[in-house]
């Protein structure tokens, strides 16, 4: 790769490398690996991302960023899953920085990262219609390689950069878009970002040119920061998620932040408790006269509702929230009044009992209760 320190004079001179520094590109990459060492700190994991911490820190998290989180469009540029992802971004960054931010000044080199990088963030929403929890520098980055592309295609840069600039950045831009296919890894982010900075990148070339000819086009950046601005808000005032989505996912991030550390393990648990309900039920939904029904109870439900009993005495000893904690009594109440209510049936059956009937209702009334409250 052809570096700035190799270029003859007179071209280095049009690119404006003479006397120039990297301050916005050394600032954004300061930036980033401060958050990230302190997201460190925070539990993100420095090879295994939580995703928590990182929607707690703003990423670009579907349900939180159209129910008003606007600000997750900028902060998620700053934010990245692990230390090679932020190495490669700022590997990745800085290579491009070299040459943009001088040929283009600070203030439009940051311009263009920023707009890029929200440009970015809305493709990846507007792609993955499901959801998404996406964060990283790469959409941005990828907008400034955009925008070089743009500029090589014109004769603002020297033939001889471009040239062999124009093969180097068409093999990265390739390759990665390639490489972002497999599973992970945010491709809709990378594409918004390398479109968006390729029109940036055109409108800054009329930018430089004007000002090449000591003529003003004083236009291109409210443009630009104006054009990003309203899509965004238009975006988000289309896309709009109820506001019983926010409360779930806030409930969650709560829960799963509160340094229990057992509430995964509660839901494996209370799936198991779920899967053994619908197996002891079975016999409900056959057609069995009281006998055959009673006998299928004992035989067949009575042990399955056993093993929910264990499960609960589980659940019940474990570090959990206090939603969490409410919910496993609930499931212990449950699991004692089905197993009430095998015995109520098999005392009508068998001791043909009279006052049976009316126990068996109260039974089923508080089941139906704690269910409501299980839901």
């Amino acid at each position: 790769m052809i570096t700035p320190e190799n270029i003859e004079n007179n071209e280095s001179k049009s690119m404006n490398f003479p006397g120039n520094n990297l301050y916005v590109t050394y600032t954004i990459i300061a930036i980033n690996i401060i958050i990230f060492i302190l997201m460190i700190v925070n539990g993100a994991g420095i090879f295994e991302p939580n995703g928590i911490v990182h929607i707690k820190w703003g990423s670009n998290y579907t349900p939180l960023t159209l129910t008003g989180d606007w600000w997750r469009l900028v902060t998620n540029v700053f934010i990245h899953f692990g230390i090679i992802h932020i190495v490669m971004n700022m590997y990745c960054l800085y290579a491009v920085g070299v040459y943009l931010e001088p040929m283009l000044g600070k203030t439009r080199y940051i311009t263009a990262y920023l707009s890029t990088g929200v440009l970015a963030s809305l493709v990846s929403l507007w792609w993955h219609k499901e959801g998404v929890n996406s964060a990283g520098a790469s959409g941005a980055v990828f907008g400034l390689y955009g925008l070089f592309l743009a500029l090589l295609t014109t004769k603002l840069i020297p033939e001889t950069v471009r040239n062999a600039q124009l093969k180097s950045i068409g093999i990265f831009v390739v390759y990665n878009l390639i490489y972002g296919m497999k599973g992970g890894i945010d491709n809709a982010a990378h594409i918004g970002g390398l479109v968006s900075g390729f029109v940036i990148g055109y409108l800054y070339a009329i930018n430089i040119k004007k000002e090449r000819q000591e003529q003003k086009a004083a236009w291109v950046l409210p443009l630009i920061v104006i054009a990003t601005i309203g899509i965004a808000a238009l975006y988000l005032n289309d896309n709009k998620r109820p506001e019983a989505d926010r409360n779930a996912v806030l409930s969650e991030v709560r829960s799963r932040s509160s340094g229990f550390e057992d509430d995964e393990k509660f839901k494996e648990k209370y799936n198991e408790f779920a899967d053994l309900h619908n197996r002891a039920g079975k016999s409900f939904s056959e057609k069995l006269s009281d006998e055959l029904l009673q006998k299928k109870l004992t035989e067949e439900s009575l042990p399955l509702w056993d093993k929910a009993a264990q499960i609960a005495r589980q659940m019940q000893e474990m570090d959990i929230s206090p939603d969490m904690r409410k919910k496993a009594d609930a499931v212990t109440e449950y699991i004692n009044l089905r197993k009430r209510e095998i015995e109520v049936i098999t005392d009508i059956v068998i001791n043909k009992s009279v006052i049976g009937s009316l126990q068996l209702d109260s039974v089923r009334n508080k089941i139906n209760e704690v269910e409501e409250r299980l839901k």
